[in-house]
């Protein structure tokens, strides 16, 4: 079939010119055309204390990490399909769920929306970013900036869970993104 599967393989260079990939092993693949497809991950907020408070109160996934939240009061961070969701997911365990997002309205879909807005644990704050997650051990509180008014203030939670978005695993080849004029390398990033 002319395919060869390589499971398990790191890559560690890609030439876009000579059209070749080099593995950790050292084995080198020419080929006519090289497409990269490593897929994405969640896009983070960069900001103090959510490395600081990974596991301890910042949280990965609504739906495998519900239980946790029983009882609790969340912050999750976005204003997409997958904020609103883990808010719906959510909202049968926490105490209170505030869904913050830095525009004066959402990007999901609108039964989502009604679902979340419906539901009593759920509360939206808009034009607002959060700029750090503290706690003492365990995250206790969001310092959170009102975009409008560009004042500061503070909600205690339990939980943060950022639902921002996806970026694409492209870091290897992020510095070849402009070489060659001819287009020698295209990332599509969709």
């Amino acid at each position: 079939s002319g395919v060869d599967i390589r499971l398990g393989t790191e890559v560690v260079e890609i030439d876009p010119k000579g059209k070749f990939v080099k593995t950790a092993a050292g084995n080198i693949f020419q080929a006519q055309a090289v497409i990269l497809a490593s897929g994405v991950r969640r896009r983070s907020l960069n900001i103090p204390g959510e490395t600081e408070f990974a596991g301890r109160g910042v949280i990965e996934s609504g739906s495998k990490e519900r239980e946790l939240a029983r009882g609790k009061t969340v912050a999750i961070i976005g204003g997409g399909d997958a904020a609103l969701e883990n808010a719906i997911i959510l909202s049968e365990y926490a105490a209170k769920i505030y869904v913050i997002h830095r525009r004066n309205s959402f990007s999901a879909r609108d039964e989502f929306v009604d679902a979340a807005a419906a539901n009593g644990t759920v509360e939206f704050v808009f034009n607002a970013e959060v700029d750090r997650i503290s706690g003492h051990g365990w995250v206790d509180a969001i310092d959170v900036r009102d975009r409008s008014t560009n004042s500061n203030h503070t909600i205690s939670v339990d939980l943060v869970l950022a639902r921002i978005g996806v970026e694409p695993n492209s870091g290897l080849i992020q510095e070849l993104a402009g070489s060659g004029p001819n287009g020698d390398l295209q990332l599509d990033q969709n």
